[in-house]
């Protein structure tokens, strides 16, 4: 009989291979990946366009063309959509980043037959209805509005201007002033130059018929257009990086401030990222990190804090952020930079470093139990020029980890004159 009064001994973390990638070149030299996951007749299809923030002449074009595209085609209303979808019971999710537009199909796998079509109309024939422009619109600056009461939106929006610029990719952000000259002109004209097959990528991830898939995408994409496309991402373009410091913006009525430092870094496939992504798991990227353990459990300044690498294809950040009372803005400040020091000066007890590791493996791990994050690993390494072995590579660097490494890494990056530092909420320094 089982004894539950005694805990199962302890193992060691097992590497778990990245599922096999299977590559097929539809009609129109389309690339399809597909990666067999799971026991469940599941499929997640993510349609992926090169375009996004670095690919837009004007701030948010890229974000509204794909939803609005959503909002009515020559077959359907944006309301017969929804219902086709609903009765189906597929998921249809759209999401623009720096570098990539992506629909996010998630449905049973006899389901396709029916939804794919529906897909294929939203890509090809979309109708830009006006007045779901003009509500769209409306609704994103009553959303704007409700944050900018916020010092996190305030901090965020500073800190991204701060080591970024306000005109590169990475550092704008979409305000109001930027909502008021799209027209949705530029919207269909944004749909015309990106949504065609030379900037198209499929993913599919699940347990699936291969090729009854492969022949059902081959017909979606097959009526999509043919263009040359010659666009540069703006992720190539150098920062307009303001001078490392601190600056405070007032924001009135909140009972706490937003402490934001950003620190300027490296593109996600640096062989460095690894080693420094375990040294933020130290720092501040688990429960048990030592800005949590300092700020949090001793001094009680914040609820939480939390550090964290936010590295794209072409350049990258180091964030540390938390929320404060006004009085212990001074203090938290403080106690940041004597942990920062900490880091680069003492040496990690191994016991320290081997929780924060074991952690972030179990966390890598646990990051391809579905279909659903499988599809982003590979979609994050298909983006990022990874190498097939980034996933064994990853494990096996966390894994010879020493306490060296750490202190390299933090010397090298986590540099207190390099910091940008956004405090939001108190009208001026404690």
């Amino acid at each position: 009989m089982l004894d539950r009064t005694a805990p199962p001994p302890i193992q060691p973390i097992q590497f778990i291979p990245f599922p096999k990638v299977n590559c097929h070149t539809l009609s129109k030299g389309v690339k399809l990946y597909c990666i067999q996951h799971g026991k469940q007749p599941i499929v997640e299809l993510q349609v992926v366009f090169q375009g996004g923030y670095c690919f837009e002449q004007l701030p948010g074009v890229s974000l509204f063309t794909p939803k609005m595209m959503n909002e009515g085609t020559k077959s359907y209303s944006s309301a017969a959509l929804s219902e086709q979808f609903d009765f189906y019971g597929v998921s249809l999710g759209i999401e623009t980043g720096f570098e990539t537009i992506r629909f996010s199909l998630s449905s049973l796998e006899k389901q396709l037959q029916q939804t794919l079509p529906v897909l294929q109309e939203i890509l090809v024939c979309p109708t830009f209805p006006e007045d779901e422009f003009n509500l769209m619109i409306t609704r994103s600056k009553q959303a704007i509005q409700v944050d900018t009461r916020k010092s996190s939106y305030w901090a965020r929006r500073l800190s991204g201007h701060l080591i970024w610029g306000k005109n590169h990719p990475y550092g704008r952000h979409i305000g109001e002033a930027e909502l008021s000259p799209i027209e949705l002109s530029q919207l269909i004209d944004y749909h015309k130059e990106t949504f065609h097959t030379n900037n198209l990528t499929l993913i599919a991830v699940g347990h699936f018929d291969e090729d009854t898939l492969v022949r059902q995408c081959d017909n979606m994409v097959s009526q999509l257009p043919v263009w040359e496309t010659n666009t540069v991402s703006a992720g190539l373009n150098p920062p307009e990086a303001e001078k490392p410091g601190v600056i405070y913006h007032p924001v009135s009525d909140t009972m706490q401030s937003t402490i934001r430092i950003a620190l300027p870094l490296f593109k996600r496939n640096h062989p460095d990222y690894h080693t420094l992504r375990l040294a933020n798991t130290l720092f501040g990227g688990f429960f048990g990190s030592r800005l949590m353990k300092n700020i949090r459990e001793e001094k009680g300044y914040t609820y939480g804090i939390g550090s964290s690498l936010q590295c794209y294809k072409y350049n990258g950040m180091w964030i540390i952020q938390t929320e404060t009372a006004h009085e212990y803005v001074s203090k938290t400040l403080t106690e940041i930079e004597l942990e920062t020091v900490r880091l680069q000066q003492e040496l990690v007890p191994k016991a320290e470093l081997e929780i924060a590791a074991n952690y972030l493996l179990g966390r890598m791990l646990s990051n391809q139990e579905t279909p659903f994050q499988i599809s982003d690993l590979f979609l994050t390494q298909w983006v990022n020029s990874l190498s097939d072995e980034d996933w064994k590579e990853a494990y096996e660097i966390v894994r010879s980890i020493t306490p060296e490494d750490i202190q390299r890494v933090c010397q090298k990056y986590l540099n207190i004159n390099e910091m940008r530092i956004v405090v939001s909420g108190i009208a001026g320094e404690n």
